[in-house]
């Protein structure tokens, strides 16, 4: 009989700790941060920056089809095979 009353008792506050868990906490109250008025600021002299070559998506992957192709020309397998693909998409 006193088994049971501390196997049910038991039972009862894993139940109600797994309830204390899963409850939902409270949502955090949004925190504003206020902005200072903006001034006018002196324009600052442009620095042009490095142009670097335009490549595009379609460029890049044509230069990868055509490294695959030469790697399969070579019968090229392995790291032989990516050290060969690595050096002719660097090379211009």
């Amino acid at each position: 009989m006193l088994k049971a009353i501390l196997t049910a008792l038991a039972l009862t506050g894993l139940v109600a700790a797994g309830a204390v868990f899963a409850a939902p906490l409270a949502p955090k109250p949004a925190v504003t941060v206020p902005v200072a008025p903006k001034t006018p600021v002196a324009a600052a002299p442009a620095v042009a920056a490095p142009v670097a070559p335009a490549t595009t998506d379609d460029a890049k992957k044509m230069k990868a089809k055509d490294c695959i192709a030469q790697a399969d020309k070579q019968g090229l397998h392995g790291k032989p095979r990516k050290a060969f693909k690595h050096k002719c998409k660097m090379a211009a």
